[in-house]
């Protein structure tokens, strides 16, 4: 799954960002396949050409671009979803999780959590579905669910170690046992199309905070359920 990282974007690396970032057109929202599509043809190309690494921190530097909308934000994760769950061999799916919660999720964290409220709960609709099919561990969906759940004006607060008997016994949010609701074609609807992008800072907070949790012996691969796009 590994590639040895060019020192400038490789064709397949801009070929991936240009197919990435033509997911924010109204006209790709419109064609049901082209989230599972673009999923496929990472699985089966693009991850061998440049390495999963490079394919994550692609993704990622799209997904951070500062005119991107949430709904072509929500859409890449949603590619990402359906990469784990439908296109990987469950031999692939623990080393995908793996690099791509480093890669890809940490980074994107801190745009996730000053996203507006009603825009941000599909993306922590999401965080059910990978409960559910027990693709992250127990502290890393905590962890992500407490980044993600900040807010814009509370993000170093909720990022922060439990002080408090009341936050320290706080159990996981119990609508995150529930799986989303639509089917498989329930993919988000874009409206802005994608622009030039810019890879978070790696200092960022959300990154500090979710790193720890990130251990290499948690990660389990049993199947995920039935993806929600």
């Amino acid at each position: 799954l590994e590639a040895t990282s060019p020192s400038s974007p490789s064709n397949a690396g801009r070929q991936l960002r240009q197919e990435l970032m033509d997911l924010g057109t109204a006209e790709a929202m419109k064609q049901r396949g082209r989230i599972p599509g673009t999923a496929r043809a990472i699985a089966t190309s693009w991850l061998e050409e440049i390495g999963a690494r490079e394919v994550f921190s692609t993704m990622a530097g799209v997904f951070s671009g500062p005119a991107v909308s949430s709904r072509h934000r929500l859409a890449i994760t949603y590619v990402f979803h359906d990469l784990l769950v439908n296109q990987a061999s469950a031999a692939e799916r623990g080393p995908l999780v793996h690099l791509g919660l480093e890669h890809f999720l940490v980074p994107c964290s801190t745009l996730i959590a000053t996203t507006p409220a009603e825009r941000r709960e599909p993306f922590l609709k999401l965080l059910a579905t990978w409960h559910r099919g027990a693709l992250f561990s127990q502290a890393q969906l905590r962890s992500l669910h407490r980044a993600w759940a900040a807010g814009p004006t509370h993000d170093s607060e909720a990022l922060s170690e439990p002080t408090s008997p009341v936050r320290r016994s706080r159990p996981f949010p119990t609508h995150l046992e529930n799986t989303p609701k639509g089917g498989r074609r329930g993919g988000p609807v874009v409206t802005a199309p994608a622009t030039r992008a810019m890879n978070p800072a790696p200092t960022s907070p959300v990154r500090r905070a979710l790193l720890p949790a990130m251990g290499r012996s948690a990660w389990r691969v049993d199947p995920a359920p039935t993806s929600p796009i």
